[in-house]
C-alpha cells in the first residue's frame, strides 16, 4: 500500500516555501529563505521557480504523471 499525502503518494515532488538559504539541485542559482521551489522528498532535491529549474522539473513531473495515467489501459 502506498501512503497517500493530500491525495498524492509522499514521494512526489511538491512545491514548497524553503526555510532557509539553498541552491538549486541544476544550476546551483541561490534559493533565498521564503521563496518557491520544487522539492523531491526522497532524494531532498531543491529546484528554484526563479531560475526557472524548478518550473522545467514541474512540467516534466506532470507529464510524466499524464502518461502513466494514459497509458495505464495499454
Amino acid at each position: 500500500m502506498v501512503k497517500r499525502r493530500r491525495g498524492r503518494p509522499v514521494g512526489d515532488p511538491r512545491w514548497i516555501t524553503a526555510r532557509y538559504k539553498s541552491a538549486c539541485a541544476d544550476c546551483r542559482t541561490v534559493i533565498p529563505a521564503g521563496s518557491q521551489a520544487f522539492y523531491y522528498p526522497i532524494s531532498g532535491s531543491l529546484f528554484g521557480k526563479a531560475c526557472g529549474c524548478g518550473e522545467r522539473r514541474h512540467a516534466e513531473f506532470d507529464a510524466a504523471i499524464f502518461d502513466e495515467a494514459n497509458n495505464a489501459s495499454l
